[in-house]
């Protein structure tokens, strides 16, 4: 059990560290945006290595890990705050609605094979929008 969650903390901290290399090719962006996956992969990991650290005879490595984790966790969680509600929020709501000044948007995902033109066309002048 300690060597598999030993191998487990050390492929997650690889897939924490790959998106740090500054490259553009697939193999190094791949990571770069499951980190909220990460981070709960990470905190299973502590878990366990919790257990293995009273479970175990060999502590050094386990402690070794462990401290890698708890790191590990603290730079997840640090990249992903700002995209809770405990983050800074970019857009402020606004507290009263303006006649006139603001705009539609209507966004429509089309199949690229659809050839029913009309349709769309008819939903677009239904909802009016400034954008489409």
């Amino acid at each position: 059990m300690q060597t598999f969650t030993l191998i487990l903390s050390a492929v997650i901290l690889i897939f924490t560290l790959i998106p740090l290399i500054r490259h553009e090719s697939w193999v190094f962006r791949i990571f770069d945006y499951p980190r909220l996956q990460k981070f709960v992969a990470t905190v299973l990991c502590i878990m366990l290595l919790f257990l293995n650290f009273y479970a175990s005879e060999d502590h050094k490595a386990t402690l070794i890990f462990l401290v890698l984790m708890i790191l590990n966790a603290a730079f997840l969680f640090y990249q992903i705050l700002p995209f809770t509600f405990l983050g800074k929020m970019q857009v402020v709501r606004i507290t009263k609605e303006i006649q006139n000044q603001g705009i539609s948007i209507m966004i429509s995902n089309v199949l690229q094979d659809n050839t029913n033109y009309k349709g769309c066309l008819t939903e677009i002048k239904k909802a009016n929008p400034d954008i489409v």
